[in-house]
């Protein structure tokens, strides 16, 4: 007789394989992009110790010092120099214009006691040309006010230097009263109003002075330059 019992090894490895995992119904363990497995985060052992209460902290000290400042913007760097030019110029405009009032209030106090041939007129106002428009306008002495009406008050007269296209000598007008003249007044300047020509009382040559720089010198600048008349030549026989 065999005691060998088939059904209760089928039994039995039916209930081994009961302990068994299902396929898919463990799931793999995570992995990094290496493939490598991921380590386990550290259980913290305890708070982080707090500093003492006069502890000093010196954020920055040990950072390296910078030198050189950072690059400006283009755009910006050129409207600040822009701004720069237009108050110089607005500088020198002013002082100017202080120094031919300081000049006119000279001439007024050492010509007001003449008499007889000297043109002792008060004025009170000057006169402009215009660089954009080409119009005249007229500037107080007093406070440098400006108006393009004519003003009632005497208007000192203000000579212009152009040069004729023919003969290439310097004619001068009168921006105030439009007469032109050839002869030369103790006072003109070109009509870009860069430089003032002035007669010296005692050589009674023309003296120069730059309005910008208001420097001053007896060399003609170039735009008072008259032609030089051409030369004749006589022909003479050698005895």
């Amino acid at each position: 007789v065999s005691f060998y019992d088939e059904k209760a090894e089928d039994a039995d490895e039916y209930f081994e394989s009961a302990n068994e995992p299902l396929a898919g119904a463990v799931a793999p363990q995570p992995k990094l992009v290496n493939n490598k497995p991921m380590k386990k985060k550290a259980k913290n052992k305890g708070a982080p110790k707090q500093p003492a209460a006069n502890t000093k902290f010196n954020f920055g000290n040990k950072l390296p010092k910078q030198t050189n400042a950072p690059p400006a913007n283009p755009i910006q760097a050129k409207m600040l120099a822009k701004q720069k030019k237009a108050e110089e110029d607005r500088k020198k405009k002013e002082a100017a214009q202080r120094k031919r009032q300081k000049e006119e209030e000279e001439k007024k106090q050492s010509g007001g006691g003449k008499s007889g041939g000297g043109d002792s007129t008060d004025y009170v106002w000057l006169c402009h040309l215009d660089a954009d428009s080409g119009d005249v306008f007229y500037e107080k002495i007093t406070d440098g006010t400006t108006q393009w009406d004519r003003p009632s008050e005497p208007v000192k007269p203000h000579w212009l230097a152009h040069k004729d296209g023919e003969s290439g000598e310097l004619y001068f007008e009168n921006i105030d009263t439009g007469v032109t003249s050839w002869d030369k007044p103790d006072e003109f300047s070109d009509p870009d109003e860069k430089w003032i020509a002035r007669k010296d009382g005692d050589s009674g040559d023309y003296y120069y002075e730059n309005i910008q720089t208001q420097q001053t010198q007896w060399e003609t600048p170039t735009c008072f330059e008259e032609k030089v008349p051409e030369q004749e030549w006589l022909r003479h026989f050698d005895p």
